[in-house]
């Protein structure tokens, strides 16, 4: 499957731990790099395409053994949402 990540208009985190965790590291295809917030909660991730976008799987892997003990996809845009 290809990723939609090139569609992305904006990719926004709620923190990150520097430049060598930043939010790129997400999607750079690379199994040695992540993503890695700072300490706290909640974390977000908001992915904002540059128009409408059917997807048939989304996949999320964690780092290492870290997993959260809650998560939550909200889908949206416009007046539509939806909690996944």
């Amino acid at each position: 499957s290809r990723s939609l990540v090139s569609s992305c208009e904006k990719i926004k985190v709620s923190s990150s731990m520097g430049k060598h965790y930043g939010k790129d590291k997400m999607f750079d295809g690379c199994s040695d790099t992540c993503w890695q917030s700072k300490e706290g909660k909640p974390q977000c991730i908001t992915i904002e395409f540059d128009c409408t976008r059917f997807l048939q799987k989304f996949r999320i892997q964690f780092q290492g053994g870290f997993a959260p003990t809650e998560c939550q996809v909200l889908i949206g845009g416009g007046s539509h949402e939806a909690l996944a």
